[in-house]
């Protein structure tokens, strides 16, 4: 059963699903409803004993500060082996740098998987814990994001990041 969190933040509210394997769904302010609490849900109760410390790593990141999210377990239920692989690899890439499609297919054992890659990024559930936002086109450019490239935008500028030309 997923238990369903809310964090106000100075962008508006982020939702957050969690079960007892690990964090399920992160939904950013003003994105698709579809991670969202149901309505009637979400208030401030018991969790487990990571969600003080996720809280303050999430409104530590939307200030624009370095966070750590690698210590928050992530429930992957209904993901492909491959899918896995290639979210744990985005999950390793470093705050304030960028990764392609094609280099995270590679690094899940699938070199010619690029486009499945970017695939899986697009499922990802638990955007800014696993950056997706860090995932690039080989060009250089943005390619795409779930919630909008507003939102990536947004995000790889909070961490300074400069893309390649």
């Amino acid at each position: 059963m997923r238990k369903y969190h809310r964090v106000e933040t100075p962008l508006g509210d982020l939702w957050f699903s969690y079960t007892e394997k690990g964090l399920y769904s992160l939904t950013l302010p003003g994105s698709s409803p579809e991670g969202a609490a149901p309505a009637g849900e979400g208030k401030a109760g018991e969790g487990p004993s990571w969600l003080p410390a996720f809280v303050e790593e999430l409104e530590t990141f939307l200030g624009g500060t370095e966070a750590d999210f690698s210590p928050f377990p992530v429930d992957y239920t209904g993901f492909s082996p491959f899918f896995v692989r290639v979210l744990e690899e985005a999950r390793r890439i470093p705050y304030g740098s960028v990764s392609s499609y094609g280099f995270l297919a590679e690094a899940a054992g699938k070199p010619r998987a690029g486009r499945a890659a970017g695939t899986c990024m697009g499922k990802n559930r638990v955007p800014l814990v696993i950056p997706c936002h860090r995932v690039i086109r080989k060009d250089g450019t943005l390619g795409g994001f779930g919630s909008g490239l507003h939102w990536k935008e947004y995000l790889l500028a909070l961490e300074g990041t400069v893309l390649p030309r």
